[in-house]
């Protein structure tokens, strides 16, 4: 007998394959087995053009939203705001729509709306208030010292009763009475075994080409590294603003713009060593559990998101972040010592089985349905 129901409230036109949707998926995966609850759920990017397809006994729906250019990236104060009430535009017109249908199919059981996103969050807007609903809202950025996040936290504390956060760093940046702390695992990614045996030796970074993702950094400080190593390579995947400009300005047959890449296994079963060059605090990193599954060494700056995953010189490398010369020290050691790498792709994937187990699950399935 259903006895609940969930409204899950994504959003993949923002990020088709990050940390969120991937954890929302495990939760659908979780729901689609339990005859006591009904799930729907509701994306701004249709089924067939996301991870979310193959789930019959979910109801799927689609709602509209506006793509714009992330505030982060050379953004004025105009901007940000014009942004940000389009956006609470499309999202309150979503809402209407999400609200005459959970009116004509509602029944007399205990319903939760889980958002995911900040544009989910304002679609819920309308049936929390109107049907008294619980929101259960899942943190998966860093909530920055700007107007528009102040006002976005001013909502928040006002309309969800609960708030899980990804990582420690999320956690100190959000204010609200009611929230725990449950690492992001990635639960979608498992150790794979490498295809790659060729003697070549590639460095990745897997990032979107925005400024606080570090490649300029980066390619800066280990470019001389590929006249010293003749079988180095360096591969970049993403997209984004900046790609044009990084791609003209660092040229050599031996550094490869891949630009955007869905398949994982495409992607890091053919890399040695995956560098996280942030310059910026993140709410996490799903570029390093994705790294450490397919056996790839971490080196990432010491952000304190990383540093939550990354123990120096046990699953990874830290290096100070800006330092060139410490990274290529970093780098250097991995390089030219098998001993070393062998010993940090062991820590990585005992790190990431540690991470990936029933725990995570439990916790958030329960802080779904349960006042935490």
């Amino acid at each position: 007998m259903v006895a609940r129901c969930v409204h899950i409230f994504e959003d993949s036109r923002q990020s088709r394959l990050g940390g969120g949707q991937q954890v929302t998926r495990c939760v659908l995966d979780q729901l689609s087995t339990d005859e006591t609850v009904e799930a729907f759920l509701w994306d701004t990017r249709r089924v067939s053009e996301s991870i979310f397809s193959g789930l019959s006994s979910v109801g799927l729906n689609y709602y509209w939203r506006p793509y714009l250019r992330p505030v982060r990236v050379r953004s004025s104060f105009t901007y940000s705001i014009l942004q940000s009430c389009i956006l609470l535009i499309a999202a309150l017109a979503a809402s209407v729509n999400v609200t005459l249908f959970i009116f004509r199919s509602r029944r007399q059981r205990t319903t939760t709306l889980y958002c995911p996103t900040k544009f989910g969050l304002c679609v819920a807007l309308i049936p929390r208030f109107l049907f008294s609903f619980r929101i259960v809202f899942h943190a998966h950025n860093v909530m920055e010292k700007r107007l528009v996040v102040d006002s976005f936290q001013w909502l928040l504390r006002r309309a969800a009763s609960d708030v899980i956060c990804v990582s420690r760093t999320v956690y100190d940046s959000l204010r609200h009475e009611r929230k725990i702390l449950l690492v992001n695992p990635a639960p979608h990614v498992v150790v794979r075994t490498r295809k790659d045996s060729s003697s070549l030796l590639k460095i990745g970074v897997v990032a979107s080409f925005f400024p606080y993702k570090g490649h300029d950094f980066f390619l800066s400080s280990s470019f001389d590294l590929l006249d010293k190593y003749s079988d180095l390579q360096i591969h970049l995947y993403g997209d984004g603003p900046e790609l044009e400009k990084i791609s003209s300005k660092f040229k050599s047959s031996r550094i490869y713009f891949h630009g955007r890449v869905f398949k994982h296994e495409d992607i890091y079963s053919h890399l040695n060593i995956v560098v996280v060059p942030s310059t910026a605090d993140e709410a996490a990193s799903l570029v390093i559990t994705e790294a450490w599954a397919y056996g790839c060494v971490v080196i990432a700056s010491d952000l304190s998101a990383h540093k939550e995953l990354v123990v120096d010189g046990l699953n990874g490398y830290l290096f100070a972040s800006g330092n060139s010369l410490e990274l290529n020290t970093k780098l250097e050691m991995v390089i030219n010592s098998r001993q070393i790498s062998e010993s940090l792709i062991d820590g990585g994937r005992s790190s990431l089985k540690k991470l990936n187990n029933d725990y995570f699950t439990d916790t958030l399935l329960r802080s779904i349905f349960t006042q935490l």
